[in-house]
Parts: structure tokens; C-alpha cells; sequence
């Protein structure tokens, strides 16, 4: 059996010292901020970034090419690796059908390879921690179809929640028109968006901007997951540039889940371009699993090998 690489793409938020010492593969996102494109080699730290965005700027997502994710896969397959490519949801990920194109085409440039592309249906820490939970397991000696069935099953147990403050990113990813987005406005309600178990992101309800927030989306995360405060979890408090709240937001669910880590992260440049400065997210997976079966103990079916 051969071996195989791990790769995923920037906007996992895995630290550089993480990538290299477990030989990640990462496809750069790129945009574009006042004339001048950032990315994989010219960087602007994230409190300038929402500098500018709050002084007026908006910010371009842009497409990774497909010559350069042609670039990043065939490192590895020049060294006789296979190829897991665990990315970020594909409503959010504006260099799909490029990733499609490339390694369609690096399927007949290497016909022996496998190279398998997963859809996370996460974003951000959701997808790096599907990442760090995937090293781990072959780290402990899974195969790739075991890893594959684990994220398969696990990737549904992926759930967020955001409250937007800034409206007008909102008309400009498509949740609502510039006229909703002005009436949201004058009556002083901001959008609470969902993320589904598709990854799909859809507006589930609006909210006054204030203290009982917070508290109001962590109770509506529990309607519609019937969680349990003994259960072991992982949340992720995902914020642009707002860590007061984000600080806040942590350490009520500290009291509320004991039992559960709670990690705090700067919204990065992808995130911040569709949802704008000064909105807080709450990101949440599931109990970590190594094993091959499902939580109930049964045998899922077998992986195909899907070329």
C-alpha cells in the first residue's frame, strides 16, 4: 500500500511550525486589499488588515490558479505519494473548480497516484481541526480510507454560528438584498447566519446587538443540536478583530461546558472578506474518534477507492 500525504489548503489557520513539522501541503488563497494582492508571499498581518477595513477598504477574494495547486499536489507525487486533500467547505472555497481542474489533470499526468479530494464542509479551525485529527490518525497508522471514512462521518457533527455586525458584507455574499441589509439598519437588528451540516450558510434569524447575545446563539445552538453539557467538545470562538468579545464568548462557554476546549481565533483574511470587521462565530465539533467504526461500534461500509 502506498503511502500518502496530508494537504489542505490556507484557510485551516494551522500555524507554520504545524504544517512543517507534520509536511502539509497548503494551497494559498489570495486577495486583494487597495491595489495590492496578499497571499502566499507577501502577507499583511491581520490588525492591519481589519484596519483597512474599517477605515473603508473592501477587501477581493481571488482564485489560487490551477498551474499553482498543480504545484503544491505534484511535490508529493514526484515522491511516489498518494494524495488526501481535506478542504475548506465549497461555498466558501473560491478556487473549487480550479482544485477540480488541477487534479483531473494531474490524474492522467500520474495514473498510478490516488488523489482523493474531501469537502470538509467547515471553514477556518473546523477544518483544522479535521486536519490535526487526520495527522493524528496516521500518525497511529490508519490507512487513508479509514481517515476518508472518519471525515465522512465526522465532518456532519461540524456546526457554526455567526452574528454579523457589519451589514453590508451581507449583501455582498448574498444573504440579503442592499435594501433588507438598510432596513436590518434602521430597526438596529443584526443577521444571525448558521452553518449547516452541508456547509451551506444560511440567515436563521435577527438579534439586537447586545450583552444577552452571546447567550441567545449559544441556547439556539442547543435547540437544534440537543446538546448535552457532560459531553466532551471542541468550540472554536472565531471573531474579526472583536477579542474583547471573543475573550467574553470563551469564558461563558467555559462555564457553561467544563468538560469542552474552547479556542480562541482571529478571523483570517478569507473569513474577514465575506463576513467584515466586528463579527463573532461560533465554531463546534464533536467528540474525536479514532476508530473505523461508527459511534455506535458497527463496521461502516468500506471506502471505494474513487479515482
Amino acid at each position: 500500500m502506498r503511502n500518502f500525504a496530508i494537504t489542505t489548503d490556507s484557510n485551516s489557520d494551522l500555524s507554520k511550525d504545524y504544517i512543517d513539522k507534520n509536511h502539509i501541503g497548503v494551497i494559498p488563497y489570495f486577495y486583494e486589499i487597495d491595489h495590492v494582492v496578499y497571499g502566499e508571499r507577501v502577507s499583511l498581518r491581520l490588525s492591519d488588515f481589519y484596519k483597512k477595513i474599517q477605515s473603508g477598504s473592501v477587501p477581493k477574494i481571488m482564485n489560487c490558479n490551477v498551474e499553482r495547486i498543480k504545484e503544491v499536489f505534484r511535490s508529493y507525487l514526484e515522491e511516489g505519494l498518494d494524495i488526501l486533500h481535506i478542504g475548506t467547505t465549497h461555498c466558501f472555497n473560491s478556487s473549487y473548480d480550479n482544485l477540480h481542474k488541477a487534479i483531473e489533470e494531474l490524474r492522467e499526468e500520474y495514473p498510478i497516484a490516488r488523489i482523493i479530494e474531501l469537502d470538509s464542509r467547515s471553514i477556518s479551525m473546523g477544518l483544522g481541526l479535521m486536519i490535526t485529527s487526520a495527522v493524528a490518525m496516521k500518525k497511529n497508522g490508519r490507512t487513508m480510507d479509514e481517515i476518508i471514512d472518519w471525515i465522512e462521518r465526522s465532518r456532519t457533527g461540524f456546526w457554526a454560528v455567526f452574528f454579523l455586525s457589519d451589514l453590508s458584507y451581507l449583501s455582498r455574499i448574498g444573504i440579503m438584498t442592499e435594501k433588507e441589509a438598510l432596513l436590518h439598519r434602521v430597526l438596529r437588528r443584526n443577521p444571525v447566519l448558521v452553518m449547516n451540516e452541508n456547509g451551506f450558510c444560511q440567515k436563521v434569524k435577527d438579534m439586537k446587538n447586545n450583552k444577552k447575545t452571546f447567550a441567545k446563539m449559544i441556547r439556539m445552538m442547543e435547540r437544534r443540536l440537543g446538546m448535552m453539557r457532560d459531553k466532551s467538545l471542541q468550540f472554536c470562538i472565531l471573531h474579526g478583530d472583536a477579542p474583547e468579545q471573543a475573550k467574553n464568548a470563551a469564558a461563558y462557554l467555559t462555564r457553561r461546558y467544563p468538560r469542552s476546549s474552547v479556542l480562541i481565533q482571529t478571523a483570517n483574511p478569507d473569513m474577514g472578506a465575506r463576513f467584515g470587521k466586528g463579527t463573532i462565530g461560533i465554531c463546534l465539533m464533536g467528540e474525536y474518534h479514532d476508530n473505523t467504526g461508527g459511534r455506535d461500534g458497527q463496521k461502516k461500509q468500506k471506502v471505494d477507492s474513487r479515482r
